[in-house]
């Protein structure tokens, strides 16, 4: 049924014109890697910064062990974050 409704889109959007348009044109040619290192980027800057606000906070001073876990795991969300950006230029480098 939905392979169906989305020929059926497909169809008019081509009788009418609609793909002369550039508007969404780079939206609609992002790769899945693509999108999969731009999400995993996005979700792990937004961690690291959460802990990095934990780490500024008073309650790792009053735990040490909780403040070294807190450490390494800003370090490990750090490299995510890089790897998935390194990626992403890779990928929008390379040609398509």
């Amino acid at each position: 049924m939905k392979l169906r409704t989305l020929h059926d889109t497909i169809k008019k959007k081509y009788e009418n014109g609609d793909y002369n348009h550039q508007n969404n044109l780079g939206e609609n040619l992002k790769s899945n890697k693509e999108k999969q290192y731009e999400q995993m980027l996005a979700s792990t800057m937004s961690v690291t910064s959460l802990f990095l606000i934990l780490l500024c906070t008073e309650i790792p001073n009053r735990y040490d062990w909780l403040e070294d876990i807190l450490i390494f795991l800003t370090i490990a969300n750090g490299i995510a974050c890089i790897f998935s950006a390194s990626k992403l230029i890779q990928l929008k480098k390379s040609p398509k």
